[in-house]
């Protein structure tokens, strides 16, 4: 840990002030909101007295970020929060119930008990901004908010307790499966290393997810490691670099098939094409759901190579329907079915015969997918009679796929369809209604459509 001291602060600020010369086009992710600035610094007499006024205890990290470096601005994401009270969550002299301790298991006893026994009353399916108010002052308890990552995502540090300063990512969304990810990482060291990341012209589009080392570095500790969660970490965090080198190349490939082989072909594919291109040829036959799984790392033009072996495994598999990514959540139909989005080889037909061949078996969301799909394709007309039956008959979501999956062509044979459809949704104000909008423009038909 350095000392936290005048040069350290200066050594800070000179790292912002040269990220933003390197990332002068401002490519990294939500830069152009903070533009590399740092905010004026604020006394230590201001920290103390906002503790004082809202009796709340400021991780140690963050007040010699605010009195010495800046008070917010420049950042990961969308920057560092200035100082407001705005940033309290709950009571910040508490112990906190987050720590790196926290399991999924215990996550969702959390969760559990506090939407049941503490907000039985509000409990409801779509959780109000009070209700999540509440969730929120209880299980962040002892905690900081530090910054947003967008959407529901939030940065936020550990106020107290043995370890204050710690860095969590949160969803607000309060999915009782994903407890906060811990970064391993103290707020300066975090603050620190995401600057030296961009210096080194490494991505951080999964900033604080991957560890931070050198090639050498990740590749010994996997040797020094049996973990296999641990081991996997490592894997992804050869992503951050540009390039690999022929040390690690050699490494990668080496890679044991039966223990790592999506890890394998999927860094090969990004980083080692020729050799990986071969590897996945060899899965394709031998291992088809592994390559199934790491498909999205192929380059366009290789799909197009495939595109014969993917359509026949899209109408053959036999558990098309499985999960085949738990963190995308995609289905191996589905998987299969983004490949052939905006392929200039995919017909309308093609995914017409998917529809039939799999109608008693296929998900809602492979449904969407695959209607999506056909939204991609030159000739989606001839899936009118198809899409029609969905529209009317579908799910709402289903409903909505079907109608963004032509809604932008000229389609007279769907007026009445059209006309069925704002009658029963005219009262909708979500996204049916917007996308019949579209469609009735696309039919040169006045909306809302006369009575």
């Amino acid at each position: 840990m350095p000392t936290l001291d005048s040069n350290y602060a200066a050594y800070l600020q000179d790292l912002v002030k040269k990220a933003s010369l390197v990332d002068s086009e401002r490519e990294v992710f939500a830069s152009d909101s903070h533009e590399y600035r740092l905010n004026p610094t604020i006394s230590i007499e201001e920290v103390r007295k906002f503790e004082a006024e809202h009796n709340v205890k400021l991780p140690s990290e963050y007040v010699f970020f605010v009195t010495q470096v800046g008070n917010g601005g420049a950042g990961p994401f969308y920057g560092i929060n200035p100082l407001t009270k705005n940033n309290i969550m709950g009571d910040t002299e508490d112990v906190p119930f987050i720590s790196s301790k926290v399991t999924v298991e215990s996550w969702r006893e959390k969760i559990a008990q506090t939407t049941e026994d503490d907000f039985e009353d509000d409990f409801d399916d779509d959780f109000d901004d009070e209700f999540c108010e509440g969730i929120s002052k209880e299980v962040t308890r002892g905690c900081f908010a530090l910054g947003t990552q967008g959407c529901s995502y939030e940065t936020i540090m550990l106020a107290n307790g043995p370890e204050e300063n710690r860095i969590f990512y949160i969803d607000f969304d309060w999915f009782d499966e994903y407890p906060p990810f811990d970064t391993g990482m103290t707020f300066l060291q975090w603050y620190e290393s995401f600057f030296l990341e961009i210096l080194q012209g490494n991505s951080t589009e999964f900033y604080g997810r991957e560890i931070i080392a050198t090639q050498a570095e990740l590749i010994e500790r996997f040797g020094q490691n049996t973990d296999k969660k641990y081991r996997l970490k490592l894997l992804s965090s050869f992503y951050r670099f540009p390039e690999l080198n022929s040390d690690t190349i050699e490494f990668i490939r080496s890679l044991s098939d039966e223990e790592f082989p999506a890890e394998k072909i999927s860094l090969l594919l990004t980083y080692d094409l020729d050799f990986g291109l071969e590897l996945y040829s060899r899965y394709l036959k031998e291992k088809p759901y592994i390559a199934i799984r790491v498909s999205y790392h192929l380059p366009k033009k290789a799909v197009e190579n495939y595109f014969n072996e993917f359509l026949q495994l899209l109408y053959t598999l036999p558990d098309g329907s499985e999960i085949c990514d738990d963190e995308s959540n995609l289905t191996f139909h589905e998987s299969l079915l983004y490949r052939f989005m905006h392929c200039p080889l995919t017909k309308c037909d093609d995914i017409l015969l998917f529809l039939k061949l799999k109608k008693d078996t296929l998900t809602e969301n492979e449904i969407k997918t695959a209607l999506s799909t056909i939204w991609t394709t030159p000739d989606k007309i001839k899936a009118v009679d198809v899409l029609k039956d969905f529209m009317l008959h579908g799910s709402y979501w289903v409903a909505h796929a079907a109608i963004q999956a032509i809604f932008d062509t000229n389609c007279p044979e769907l007026n009445e369809t059209y006309k069925t459809l704002y009658e029963r949704y005219k009262t909708d104000d979500g996204c049916i209604l917007n996308n019949l909008k579209i469609a009735f423009e696309s039919n040169h038909l006045p909306f809302p459509p006369e009575q």
